[in-house]
């Protein structure tokens, strides 16, 4: 695909710092990898002294194999990494005995436990989904430092107490890791910049060899990360950064958006260029999401979005159902419809939410009716079902770990023992076949688990017979951030739940209408949004009427009792 007038503007920008404001669906992957070989093939620039960074190791993944199909898979050896991996590498090769770093699921499992032996209150972790957050206020604290308390909306919204056990939670939290002799990825930054401003040679190492810097999601930066990119371009300034600051949902983080203001001031000469034209939404969901979100007034100013010919139109209908069941009846029956009359697939559908709690209604009517789902960004208790089709599925893969073969052995009853994998080097069947030689019936039971393994199909996709790809996609809204769906609902619109009750309280609430924001474009060609009358004492959402007030965008306002 051809790059548009200012994609090409963008990527034909060769020094010097430069700010692209990349909307939802405007192709920013496409200009950051035609760059990249304009870069190298065009301006003959050395492909070693080209730094690109992202925020999840997956969109390193893709966009670098995005760049080496584009180039016919010639070996150029730019360094595709995230925040992380980079600095820790600086770190690493500076000091080989540099600590692990801890992994997420490690360090959700550590604040956890922080807050169990601090006992902190409800008010600082009231539930399961309240641990990701506040594993994410950890991380804040770490950057801020104790300006956290003056410049987070959640650090100023804490009373005394709550400060009190945020902080022993910290200190527990960094006990933990001491012990356990692993690294935080904020301390971990902290000591990149630190490591880079003592040791100016070193500095200076890192700036020959990169002399380009790529940076993709900008909007979702911090201090730390942000520091020790200033330190890396140096002199050059030579920092191409792509994001859009109506998509910056990490301050709970310790993401800030205002970071991209920041960057065009400290940046002398720094150019800007604004993607306008949206390849994914429709007409109406861009005017819809366009209206809602320039109730935010600390942003940047930009045109509404313009959409393709073939995006003319769309539906973008706001229901309000008396309550949450009858909303989930909705939403179900809707899709069946949507199905039977429009072709669509079950994999063309996603429901979006604030909190996981929002969607338990709706998760129930869909397993009464029938509807397949697959349910993704979903924090704290797996049901053990859903564990052991996972370790099902990583065996049958190839890619099944020692706790994977502990929970398939003896399902179903085997008579397996562990001790058979006590010194597996990996090769677990293996391990099983030697540890059972001399057994009959043990290798019997060995027998019958490769079997099943190697035929083992999900109960999911046995009842539907087409697998994942044919299930309804449910998650949350902050898990939906880089997907799109043909049709997308967002439920449990309600004050206190979206926008949620906690950012009201602290000031946030554009933090919150932002994540509204990447909601709602998410759909391509069907948006729907569904808040709820009065249910437990609440009011419908604010962002359905801020979305409304434009009505020439909305096809449809719905209002639904139980007669629906």
């Amino acid at each position: 695909m051809k790059l548009n007038k200012e994609q090409y503007r963008a990527a034909s920008h060769i020094s010097g710092p430069m700010l692209v404001l990349a909307g939802p669906g405007s192709g920013k992957t496409h200009l950051l990898v035609e760059r990249i070989r304009i870069m190298i093939e065009e301006a003959d620039i050395r492909p070693e002294n080209i730094l690109v960074i992202t925020f999840s190791r997956k969109a390193a993944r893709e966009m670098q194999a995005r760049f080496a199909k584009r180039v016919g898979n010639r070996s150029y050896p730019v360094t595709f990494g995230t925040f992380h991996a980079v600095f820790y590498n600086i770190l690493k090769q500076s000091d080989p005995d540099t600590k692990d770093l801890i992994s997420e699921e490690q360090k959700n499992k550590y604040i956890r436990q922080a807050v169990l032996d601090t006992g902190a209150s409800s008010a600082l972790a009231e539930s399961e989904d309240d641990i990701e957050r506040l594993t994410g206020l950890v991380s804040a604290y770490k950057n801020f430092g104790d300006d956290f308390f003056r410049l987070s909306y959640e650090g100023r919204a804490m009373d005394e107490q709550e400060r009190d056990e945020f902080m022993a939670v910290c200190e527990k939290y960094g006990d933990m890791c001491r012990t356990s002799h692993v690294l935080d990825f904020d301390d971990m930054i902290i000591q990149c910049r630190d490591l880079l401003y003592r040791h100016e040679s070193l500095l200076r190492r890192w700036q020959d060899k990169y002399r380009y810097i790529l940076v993709d999601e900008f909007q979702d930066i911090n201090d730390g990360q942000y520091a020790v990119l200033r330190l890396l371009a140096g002199d050059s300034m030579n920092v191409f950064a792509v994001g859009d600051d109506d998509q910056s949902i990490y301050a709970f983080r310790g993401a800030r958006p205002e970071l991209m203001k920041k960057f065009l001031h400290q940046y002398p000469g720094c150019r800007q260029v604004t993607l306008t034209m949206n390849y994914r939404c429709s007409e109406n969901v861009i005017g819809a999401a366009d209206t809602l979100v320039r109730h935010n007034t600390d942003r940047l100013e930009r045109p509404i979005q313009r959409h393709l010919p073939s995006r003319a139109g769309g539906d973008v209908t706001i229901v309000c159902t008396e309550n949450s069941e009858v909303q989930a009846a909705y939403v179900c029956d809707t899709i069946r419809d949507l199905m039977s009359g429009c072709g669509y697939r079950e994999s063309d559908f996603a429901v979006l939410y604030r909190s996981d709690h929002c969607a338990k209604m709706f998760e129930k009517v869909a397993e009464e009716r029938g509807l397949p789902l697959r349910i993704s960004g979903r924090s704290g208790y797996v049901p053990k079902r859903i564990r052991i089709e996972e370790a099902y599925v990583r065996a049958r893969e190839g890619t099944a770990n020692r706790a994977d073969w502990f929970l398939i052995m003896n399902n179903s009853p085997r008579g397996l023992s562990r001790e058979a994998l006590c010194n597996c080097d990996g090769d677990y069947i293996g391990a099983f076949r030697r540890y059972y030689a001399n057994d009959p019936e043990g290798s019997h039971a060995v027998r019958d688990l490769e079997r099943t393994v190697a035929t083992y199909m999900p109960e999911d996709a046995v009842k539907t017979g087409a697998g994942s790809a044919s299930c309804v996609n449910v998650m949350t809204a902050h898990a939906s951030k880089g997907l799109e769906f043909k049709c997308v609902f967002i439920i449990g619109l309600q004050e206190g739940l979206f926008p949620h009750r906690k950012s009201i309280l602290s000031g946030n609430e554009e933090e919150e209408r932002r994540l509204m924001y990447v909601a709602m474009t998410r759909a391509r060609e069907r948006l729907y949004m569904c808040t709820i009358g009065t249910e437990h004492g609440k009011r419908p959402s604010r962002f359905a009427a801020e979305a409304l007030e434009k009505r020439k965008y909305i096809s449809d306002v719905l209002t639904l009792t139980r007669t629906y």
